[in-house]
Formats: C-alpha cells, structure tokens, sequence
C-alpha cells in the first residue's frame, strides 16, 4: 500500500508540511505583523517595501512569516548589543 506524497514547502531553508501548525512559520497580516513589533501599519508597510523588515507578496495581499520577524528583531538586538559593546 503506498501513501500519496506529502504536500511540502520550503521555509527559510526548513521543509514544512502544508497545514502544519508550527507557530514560527505562520503567515501575519500587515495588521497582525505591525502589533507583533508594535509599529504602526503605514510604517510597517513602509520598512517592507523598503526591504527592512522582510515579507511576501501573495497575489495582492502582502503577509510576514513570523519566524522572519523574530529574525529581524534578533537581529536589531544583536547590532545594539555590539554597537554598545555588550557582547
């Protein structure tokens, strides 16, 4: 007996099931993204088309991956930590 293949994709170099429920790789709204990183929306949107904060573009909706914004504010504590001398 042989299973159907599995409906897969590909995720900052991680394959995931589609439907799967894995928090980090789920898809944000501008609106929901914005109150994740406590910017406003024209901001948020703005920093996206910008390139500073990254985001997808399906069809006409654009949409954040959650674990990209976890990225990227790892990444702005990272350059404050070593701008300071922390690390």
């Amino acid at each position: 007996m042989s299973s159907a293949p599995r409906n897969t994709y590909q995720s900052n170099g991680v394959s995931v099931e589609r439907g799967a429920t894995a928090p980090n790789l789920r898809l944000l709204t501008s609106a929901e993204a914005a109150a994740f990183l406590t910017l406003k929306e024209s901001t948020l949107r703005d920093y996206s088309r910008r390139g500073i904060v990254p985001s997808v573009k399906i069809g006409r909706h654009l949409r954040f991956v959650e674990a990209d914004l976890v990225g990227y504010l790892d990444g702005l504590r990272r350059s404050l930590h070593a701008k300071n001398g922390l690390w």
